[in-house]
């Protein structure tokens, strides 16, 4: 089962988008994570939340949730709709503390046990698990052992700690993954460190897992596993996107998420649409983000950029966005052959990139000083109309 599998991701890897993956090949998807608890008591969350198709197969839907009653239950609500269930063990966002879910769980073994026999013995399709490393590898692996044994049939290692995010995200560990996988029978997926292609191989090669699953690589190329000489352009790539936004419709907010992580290389060489995309979103938004893309091709071309590494990119692919500035970046690339743009382009990019802050900043101020002018214009009227109802009566 050597697949490159779609992650769940919260308000990114709904129908549209993961129709979009397997349409470029990828064998496995998982729907966002969803609230258990939630998703029992509000059917205008269930219908919101989790949409699916024929064609969606086969599908993981994930649930977190610290108590095994209402994950079971929630788990029933959709059993006949996918072909497993999968434990959210790996959220390290400050709203997964405050919820008491994800990684905040991974060390309450005696609740974990609890959860997936309860899941596992009482659904009609399998229970996997998705986690992160605990700070001791050995406990990791002790966990991982505990999960198998309550009947977790698949695991997904996320090769980094709850406190290993966002800027501090760092590397993901693959020895750590390949120890968990020599450790346990189950199938195992690893996660993380994936930024191009070639990563992909890289990772099966030195953690031996059976698959490797994608979460923000994916997001910026979801042809991830298409070989490069077959590989369609960036805005080849949106537009067949807006077909599926088209048929599975969503949001303006995620549709617009997407477009800007699909075209986030061919935006950095030109700036001026991306404030086209970000100045447009009703009426029928579908139709307007079509004609920018296909303007930008009339003018531009296709923009297929070529198929290389993260320092051969004029900024890093949207994976990397956290690890280096854009000066640094530039500092790296500036000379390689395989840099798309010169040298003067590079430098006006990044010069329209520091007007754009500018301007923003200025525009703060003026708003705020505009507020601060009307607050007191609006308390001097009210002194006034006070003073002059004071005297009427007197």
């Amino acid at each position: 089962m050597k697949e490159l599998i779609v992650a769940p991701m919260v308000d990114q890897s709904e129908l549209a988008f993961r129709m979009l993956c397997r349409n470029y090949g990828a064998k496995l998807c998982y729907t966002p994570m969803l609230n258990s608890k939630v998703f029992l008591r509000s059917p205008t969350y269930r219908s919101k939340k989790l949409t699916t198709c024929k064609e969606d197969r086969p599908l993981m839907i994930q649930f977190c949730g610290n108590d095994p009653d209402i994950l079971l239950e929630a788990g029933k609500l959709v059993e006949h709709q996918c072909d497993g269930i999968d434990l959210n063990l790996g959220c390290p966002q400050q709203i997964a503390r405050k919820g008491f879910y994800g990684s905040f769980l991974l060390e309450e073994f005696d609740l974990l046990a609890r959860i997936v026999k309860t899941m596992s013995t009482n659904l009609s399709v399998p229970v996997s698990c998705k986690i992160r490393l605990l700070p001791s590898l050995e406990k990791t692996i002790q966990l991982a052992k505990l999960l198998e044994a309550n009947g977790c049939a698949l695991l997904t290692v996320h090769g980094r700690t709850k406190e290993q995010n966002k800027r501090l995200v760092g590397s993901s560990d693959w020895n750590a993954i390949q120890k968990i996988k020599e450790a346990i029978s189950i199938p195992v997926f690893a996660n993380g460190g994936i930024g191009v292609r070639e990563d992909v191989k890289r990772c099966m090669d030195a953690t031996g897992v059976d698959g490797v699953m994608s979460s923000e690589a994916i997001l910026e190329n979801p042809g991830l596993c298409i070989p490069h000489e077959e590989m369609p352009s960036p805005t080849d790539i949106a537009l067949t996107y807006l077909k599926y936004a088209r048929l599975y419709p969503d949001t303006v907010k995620i549709v617009r998420s997407h477009l800007m992580k699909i075209l986030y290389g061919v935006l950095e060489a030109h700036p001026e649409f991306r404030l086209r995309f970000m100045n447009h979103g009703h009426g029928d938004f579908i139709d307007i983000y079509e004609n920018i893309i296909q303007e930008l091709v009339s003018l531009h071309g296709p923009c297929n950029f070529p198929q290389c590494t993260t320092q051969q990119r004029l900024s890093g692919p949207w994976y990397d966005r956290h690890l280096k500035t854009n000066k640094q970046v530039y500092s790296e690339c500036k000379d390689h052959p395989a840099t798309v743009h010169s040298t003067e382009r590079r430098e006006e990019i990044l010069q329209l990139r520091e007007d754009r802050k500018s301007k923003r900043k200025a525009s703060k101020h003026r708003h705020n000083e505009r507020k601060k002018k009307m607050q007191v214009e609006h308390f001097s009227r009210t002194i006034q109309v006070t003073s002059e109802s004071n005297s009427t009566v007197s």
